[in-house]
This record gives C-alpha cells, structure tokens and sequence, in this order.
C-alpha cells in the first residue's frame, strides 16, 4: 500500500532522441554497468508513463465501462472491442511500419538479382546501375534493421501495456465481486487468469500482423516472379502459399486444445492453491498422503478409462501408417539376409537343447513367485508413469501440433528450391537458368519461408490462444457485481437497493433504512429465504444490536446492507459511506501500519488515537519495528485478537458515516473486549449509526435497539 518509489532511475526513454530510440542506443550505459559488475535492483530504470498500470488501466477501464453500458442497452459488449478501443491505434501505426520492412524484404532479393546479371557476358546493366544496385542493397538490409527490431520491441511493449490493463481490470472486478459471483467463479481460476492466460498478450501481439502482411507479401512475390520467370515459377511458390491455410488449420486445432487445457489447469490451480493454504492444518494432521493423491487423481487418469479412448484414436492412425512401412520395407530387406543366415544355425541348437530344460525347470517356479511379488510392486509404479495424463495429454497434443507446424518450416525452403530446380529440368528450359533468377528465387523463398513458415503459423497460434483467453477473461468480468446504485430488482417490482453517495447528505443525514425486507443466497425460488420480512431503521447515534443463533442470518443482515445479498422484496437505503468489520479480518502482506491507513495519508495525532482506543499499544510495544513490523501475508504473525483488533482500527481510520460491526469482540478476551466496547463503539463512534453483531448478551442493556433473529422468528425491541 505504500505508493514511493525504493529506487528513483530516470527511464532515458524519455529524453532520447529518435535515432536512439532506433538504435537502442539508450540500452549501452546499462550494457557498460553490467559489463562491469552485477546489475543490482537499484540498477532497472522507472517504468515510463505511459506503460504504469494505472495509466493503461485507466484507459482500459474506460474503454470496458463503455462495453458494459452497450450491454446495460440491450447490446453486446466485448471485450476484444475494447482491446482495439484502447490500444488499437498505436498497433496499428506499427502494422505500417511492418508492412514496409516486409515490401523491402521482398525489394532486397530482386535488387540481388539485377546486381548479379551485371556480371552475366552479355548483360546491358552499365557500372554506374550496378553501385546504384549494390548501394540499394546495403539500405534494403540497413533499413529492415532499423524497422524490424524496433517493430518487435514496440509491439512487445504493447503486449505488456495489455497484459497489465487486463490484470488492473480483473482486480479491480475482484474488489467488486458479490458474493454469489464469488461462489461461481474460484481462486484457481482468477490466479490462472491473472498469472498464465494474460501471458499470451505478450508474444502474441508481436506476430498478429503478420496474418495481413505474409499475405500482402506473398501476393506481391508471386506478380512479381510470374512476369520475370514465368509460370514454370508456381510450383515453387505454391508450396509455400498451400502453408498458409494449413497453418491456420493447425491454427484452430490448437485453439480447441488450448481450451480443454485451460479448464483442466483451473482445476488444478484451485486445487493446489487450496493446498498451500492450508498446508499447516496439512502438516498438522500428516494429511500429506492423502491430499497428494488427490493431486495425482487431478492429473492421472488410468487404464481403465483412457485405453477405450486411446484404442479407437491412435490404431486407425498409426497402423495404416507403420504396418504397410514394416511389411513392405524391413522385412523384405531384413528377412532374406538374416533367416537364411541364423535361422538355419540356431534353431536347430536352440530349440531341441534349450526349450525343453528350461521351460519345465522356470515355468513353474518363477510364474507362482515372481508374479504375485513384481505385479502389485511395480504395476502401481511404472503403469501410470506411461499412462496418459489428463492436463500433460492435452499439452501433448499440443506440442504435436506445434512440431507439425515447425517441420513445415524446415522442410518448405528447400523443397520450393527443389521444385524450381525440378520444373525448369522436366520442361527443358534449364539454358533459361541464371545466376540472378536463382538467386532472387532463393531470396524470395527465404523471406516467404521466414513469414508464411514461422511468422504466420506462430500468429495464428497465438491468436488462437488470445481469442480463448478474451473469451475467458470476459466471462469473469461479465459476473454480477455489488449493487451499488438504486435498481429495480427483475424478479419483483417493489424490490429496491440504493446507497447515496451525495456528501451534503452523508454528514446531515446518514441512517440505514429496511423495509419489509426479504432476501436469500440463492436465486432458486424452491430455497427458503435467509431473511424475510425486516424492518428496522439506524439514525445517527444509534447503536442497534443484532442477536441470535448460529446460522439464523445475523451476518447475511450486513451483507444485505452493503448489496452483497441478492433481494426478493422490500428495500435497503444505507446514506452515507459504510465501514465493515468482518467477524474474519482480512490482513494482506506489509506493515501494520500499512494495513491500518489502507492507502490513506498518515496523521500521527488521529493515528495514536485509533491505536490506543483498539488497545494496540501494549501490541506495539513488543513487536520488534512496532507498527513498521511486517506481519506476513494473512498476519501470520499476529494472533486472531490482535489481526480483529486492526481490522477494527482500520475502520476507524477510514472514518466512514455508518459502521458494519460483525461480531468483532469474540476473537478477544474480556477486559480487551470491554475496553473496546467502552472506548470505541460506546465512546469514539457515539455520534455514527453503528450495527453491532454480537453473543454477548449482557452488552444488549445499552443498545438503543435490538434485532433477534432465529430460524423461525424475526423480532425487533425499540428501547
């Protein structure tokens, strides 16, 4: 939560010039520190403005906010739009930057061509065309370096730009989740989102355009080598144009994969993350076993269900590939020279000498011994090390996908070079056969090969994945989000929830008003409603207390007034800005005054105040940095007491207008509980509404009012 900087280094992106910025000439002071020694931490540069995550989350936010209100109009949002609303422009300046590298490319090796037939006896070209030619050469190659690299860089920079919008997006949908959308989505989804899936982004965006410009290029070459070779050319170039639509086949296979592979690496994630949390309790109770077979079951899949699968799969695969290669090939190479050599040798020796004394002699005493000891021992090791497993398989396919894709890329150079050799000796025009001609083809086909071998397949690669990844990510931002706003409710007409936000109001006004409420956690109309028929109403100054049993809906109260439970019927009107303490205190990693101020300015006066109300001195005292100390993620370090006590002391630094307290005087004891009552909820907090869940029935006296809830009663006590 602390917003300085460790380490103050000047990106010096900002201050230089265009040629630097080409050359990367800014990079060498770094190269000569690290030259000279070890780069420290100190050593990385600031993150330029306009790569922050809050200026490209920002832009993102706005661009998804007007999605979100097409989608409040009947139509449909998308993310993808919103992708291209916020950085579409600045990719697209660089499509034309690529396109021009790719035209000069292609301009290279017919310069090459016309330059060499200088040297061909005969030729026309005068000396003063061939330095022109061999000048226009060493720009071509000058030129593609000062395009492509920079190209790459600034693409993979907007890759990150995006990576780090969608991060911002998805954390800041985390912070606005209700609790009904929180239960359909999980951990392990949002952690494979933020962590794996937004990775796509940046590699991908430097190969998207690509899919336009191998295409303009290879149309180009093609007009090109028609009019100067004629057609005797196309074989050549037809085997590397017939790549493109194949890559995109593999294309939207990898695709289909990549989505089985996601949701297989969701559940795992959820699951291993729930792991580690709980790792301790693991320990503990020497669990290790048992959850490592649940691991292994989210993995592994056995004989039983995959060899019904793999069977019908792979054997109409494979055997009418490899059977006819072996019958035909190896044994008619195999069988006439080793039969006719060692058959007659040992077969006579072997069988009369060996078969009957051994077999008589193992059969029955290894079969009975061996069996039973070397079946259930190694069966259960090796068997599922060669099984199929459910995620690896899925990465298999994968890869498979991926090593048909290079092969092709290997293999295209050289037969296109092969084909054009081929055809000009099968139509008789070898005489026809130059230096130059042959060199431009190589040249052309080296280039093509680069783009429609390597370049377009990993562009459509990607773009599978990141259409997967748009698709998942929208689904998350997609889910409900507290009601924060007066809104009709779909199902019933009367039913409203509104918080005012007007700050004339909030210091005049502020109250928390039910009214015949009726409300439940799940839509579904067969469920009993948590909470039916409430009316209550908290001024300023009023301490309403809410009891009753375990189970009977004293938290779902809250979660009523702060829009996190769905309403049937009636109405909820919280004016003013709410403080919620929850009876399970949220602590993240950092300091304990950083989880006091939450990102507020500090004052030490009002500061001391809050800690010596929340009895957090004596805690202070004993910690090694005081109030500097960090207390690990969760507040590891810290007692349930002491996590209840600074959560509270966080909602009293807020200084909100009305006060959500659930339960917060159970997690300490007796004297800390009544000097808490006394000092803060009594005293400090006198003039706000405050709603104070509690057990303690012998602080109900001093209540103003009093709700008891039970499962088959709601009653409410005025004083």
């Amino acid at each position: 939560m602390d917003g300085s900087l460790r380490h103050d280094n000047p990106n010096p992106t900002l201050n230089a010039n265009s040629l630097s910025k080409l050359s990367f000439w800014w990079l060498n002071p770094l190269f000569r520190k690290g030259y000279k020694g070890w780069l420290e931490e100190s050593d990385m540069y600031n993150v330029c403005p306009g790569d922050s995550s809050k200026t490209t989350g920002e832009s993102l936010h706005g661009a998804w906010s007007k999605e979100v209100e097409r989608k409040n109009h009947g139509k449909q949002a998308s993310l993808l739009r919103a992708l291209l609303r916020a950085f579409g422009v600045q990719y697209m300046l660089y499509g034309l930057i690529i396109y021009f590298d790719g035209m000069v490319a292609i301009g290279q090796p017919v310069l090459l061509a016309e330059f060499l037939d200088y040297f061909t006896p005969g030729s026309t070209t005068s000396t003063t065309e061939a330095w022109l030619l061999a000048t226009g050469i060493v720009l071509c190659s000058v030129v593609r370096v000062l395009t492509h690299h920079p190209y790459f860089f600034g693409t993979a920079r907007i890759g990150m730009r995006v990576r780090v919008g969608l991060c911002s997006l998805m954390y800041r949908k985390c912070l606005r989740l209700s609790n009904k959308s929180l239960y359909e989505s999980s951990v392990g989804q949002i952690v494979n989102l933020m962590s794996n899936d937004v990775i796509r982004f940046d590699h991908g965006m430097m190969f998207f355009h690509y899919l336009w410009v191998g295409v303009l290029q290879c149309l180009v070459a093609v007009i090109y080598l028609w009019s100067r070779l004629g057609p005797a050319v196309m074989p050549a170039l037809c085997m590397m144009i017939l790549l493109m639509p194949v890559q995109f086949l593999f294309g939207k296979l990898f695709s289909r994969l990549r989505r089985k592979t996601a949701v297989l690496t969701d559940k795992r994630v959820k699951v291993m993350n729930e792991i580690i949390s709980g790792i301790r309790i693991i320990k503990l109770y020497c669990w290790e076993k048992p959850f490592g077979r649940l691991v292994e079951n989210l993995r592994r899949v056995y004989l039983p269900v995959y060899l019904p699968v793999y069977l019908p799969v792979y054997l109409p695969v494979y055997l009418p590939v490899y059977l006819p290669v072996y019958l035909l090939v190896y044994l008619p190479m195999y069988l006439p020279v080793y039969l006719p050599v060692y058959l007659p040798m040992y077969l006579p020796v072997y069988l009369p000498v060996y078969l009957p004394v051994y077999l008589p002699v193992y059969l029955p005493v290894y079969l009975p011994v061996y069996l039973p000891v070397y079946l259930p021992v190694y069966l259960p090791v090796y068997l599922p090390v060669y099984l199929p497993i459910q995620e690896v398989k899925q990465l298999r396919r994968t890869r498979r996908v991926q090593a048909c894709v290079m092969g092709s890329f290997f293999a295209s150079a050289q037969m296109s070079i092969f084909l054009f050799v081929l055809t000009y000796v099968l139509t008789d025009q070898e005489d026809k056969i130059r230096p130059g001609s042959v060199f431009m083809v190589i040249g052309l086909v080296q280039c093509l090969r680069l783009t429609c071998g390597r370049f377009v397949p990993s562009a459509s690669q990607h773009l599978a994945e990141t259409l997967v990844v748009i698709e998942r990510i929208q689904v998350f931002l997609m889910l409900e989000d507290l009601k924060k706003v007066t809104a009709q409710h779909p199902e019933n007409g009367n039913a409203r929830h509104s918080h005012s936000g007007d700050e004339k109001e909030l210091k005049t006004g502020c109250c928390v008003e039910l009214t015949n409420l009726t409300a439940k956690w799940d839509g579904d109309s067969a469920v009993s409603n948590t909470l039916e028929d409430i009316t209550l109403k908290v001024r300023p100054g009023c301490l309403l207390a809410v009891i009753g049993p375990v189970g009977s809906g004293k938290t779902s109260l809250l979660m009523s007034i702060l829009g996190e439970l769905p309403i049937q019927a009636g109405s909820v009107r919280a004016q003013g800005k709410i403080a919620y303490v929850s009876q399970h205190p949220w602590i993240f990693s950092g300091s304990l005054r950083q989880n006091i101020l939450f990102g507020q300015s500090f004052e030490k006066a009002r500061y001391d105040k809050i800690i010596r109300i929340c009895a957090l001195s004596h805690d202070l005292s004993i910690l090694p940095n005081g109030d500097l100390t960090l207390i690990g993620d969760r507040g590891v370090t810290l007692s349930g007491g002491q996590r209840a006590r600074v959560s509270l002391a966080r909602a009293l630094y807020m200084d909100a207008d009305i006060y959500l307290l659930d339960d917060p005087l159970a997690a300490v004891d007796t004297a800390v509980g009544k000097h808490i009552f006394d000092k803060c909820i009594m005293r400090y907090l006198r003039n706000k509404p405050r709603i104070l869940v509690t057990h303690q029935v012998h602080l109900l006296p001093v209540a103003d009012n009093i709700v008891i809830l039970t499962d088959s009663w709601r009653g409410y006590r005025d004083h």
